[in-house]
């Protein structure tokens, strides 16, 4: 039985996301899921540039928008080291299933340049036992960080670039 998924974020309260939380959350989170799937791939794409960063906030659909994030860096769990941390100003870790025929798929990101303090977390297509599996260690509560509902706000490059392609005039 596939579930649709879920959106849920680790809000911190008093200070940023570290390098050694985030790799320590995406390798649990791979090896969670792992223990559910046999043929997992894990992939990490970076923005480390101003122009790539705006383009990754976007929510329309274009060539150019696709063109643009092509250009993301590509790493695996083991090449995430502190210097690639450093320089990203957002880190995206996507674990998929090459072979499910349903487009299964979890991703675990910290936008760095934006918000800091919150973990992204997002599944789709997954099964009952990796849904589970997941929320049970993941999605909970603690005094030094909130549960958010993983909805991050309208960055102001996407709400003008929208704006333009509308042909509507915004007061920000």
């Amino acid at each position: 039985m596939q579930q649709d998924g879920f959106r849920f974020s680790h809000d911190k309260r008093f200070r940023r996301v570290s390098y050694k939380e985030f790799l320590a959350t995406a390798q649990a989170l791979s090896k969670t899921v792992s223990e559910h799937r046999q043929d997992l791939t894990v992939n990490i794409l970076t923005a480390e540039d101003h122009t790539t960063y705006d383009y990754t906030t976007v929510t329309f659909d274009t060539d150019e928008v696709h063109e643009v994030l092509r250009g993301r860096k590509h790493y695996t769990l083991s090449e995430l080291t502190p210097t690639v941390w450093n320089r990203a100003f957002d880190v995206q870790v996507t674990l998929y299933d090459k072979k499910d025929e349903q487009p299964f798929m979890i991703s675990l990101s910290c936008d760095r340049y934006a918000d800091d303090k919150r973990m992204l977390f997002y599944g789709q297509c997954l099964d009952e036992a990796v849904l589970h599996a997941v929320l049970n260690q993941f999605r909970r509560r603690a005094l030094w960080y909130g549960l958010g509902d993983g909805v991050s706000p309208c960055s102001t490059f996407n709400m003008l670039v929208g704006a333009h392609l509308a042909g509507t005039r915004l007061s920000l």
